[in-house]
C-alpha cells in the first residue's frame, strides 16, 4: 500500500526530473 505522503513525494521527484530534463 502506497501512503499518500509517499505518493506526492513520488511526483515532486518526478516534477523536479522533469524541469531538469527541460532546461
Amino acid at each position: 500500500m502506497i501512503t499518500k505522503l509517499e505518493k506526492l513525494d513520488g511526483w515532486l521527484r518526478n516534477r523536479l526530473r522533469y524541469c531538469i530534463w527541460h532546461h
